[in-house]
């Protein structure tokens, strides 16, 4: 059993609670109160917050690695001996940090790209990451504007795109691509009726407002996918 596993147990008792009625306070299954406490299950961020707000807990006893008070702070390093860990961990788990880039993408007719230097960085679970089978190092975070992919892409959205798409549609899907000096994110797919033709692209918007583009990739001006399109996040 886990230094942390067995401090919570201590806290329940302390609260004179049952398992069942810990996990009732902090609306949580008894089966995972029961597992944490076995140390068959980490506990993560999430959890912590509540047991915060619900009991008076103190952090730094809590991540205590003795009694002596040698603390195990809430953030620090990750484990670099440990295969695929993280660059980071926040409460024992593992998260990597994805780059934010000072770029936007139109949905719309285009703007002229700033620099495309990563501004700061977001952190997300690795778990997350591999579930989605997301590299965080070829990675990013980039904000759209413009209505043209709305409502799939809303104005004001990020998107997390995947970097391994440089240069390659092969694959029909949403990509942020560079077209005559300007960033745009577009559907992109072969033309009806020309799938047999090497070189031809339609960047089509979702919104049906804006009419498609059909591209000749060997003759157009400046036509490069940058990056494929693996999530969206935006405001409810």
């Amino acid at each position: 059993m886990s230094t942390i596993a067995l401090k919570i147990k201590q806290l329940r008792a302390k609260s004179g609670l049952t398992q069942d009625g810990f996990a009732e306070a902090l609306g949580e299954k008894p089966s995972k109160i029961r597992d944490i406490e076995s140390g068959r299950q980490r506990v993560n961020d999430q959890f912590v917050a509540k047991l915060v707000e619900i009991f008076p807990v103190d952090l730094n006893w809590l991540f205590s690695l003795n009694d002596e008070g040698e603390t195990q702070p809430p953030i620090g390093p990750a484990d670099g001996n440990k295969p695929l860990s993280g660059d980071v961990q926040i409460f024992g788990q593992d998260y990597n940090a994805i780059k934010v880039y000072e770029i936007e993408a139109s949905a719309g007719n285009g703007i002229v790209p700033a620099a495309e230097e990563a501004a700061h960085q977001v952190a997300f679970t690795r778990s997350w990451l591999i579930r989605h089978g997301i590299a965080a190092d070829l990675a990013g975070l980039v904000r759209v504007k413009g209505d043209s992919m709305a409502p799939t892409i809303p104005d004001g959205a990020w998107v997390l795109v995947d970097f391994r798409a440089h240069g390659d549609w092969s694959s029909p899907g949403i990509y942020i691509v560079r077209h005559e000096g300007a960033i745009l994110i577009k559907r992109l797919q072969r033309p009806n009726g020309k799938q047999h033709l090497e070189g031809w692209v339609v960047m089509i918007s979702d919104n049906l407002a804006y009419p498609p583009l059909v591209v000749h990739t060997a003759t157009a001006d400046d036509f490069q996918p940058i990056a494929r399109v693996r999530m969206v996040l935006a405001p409810l």
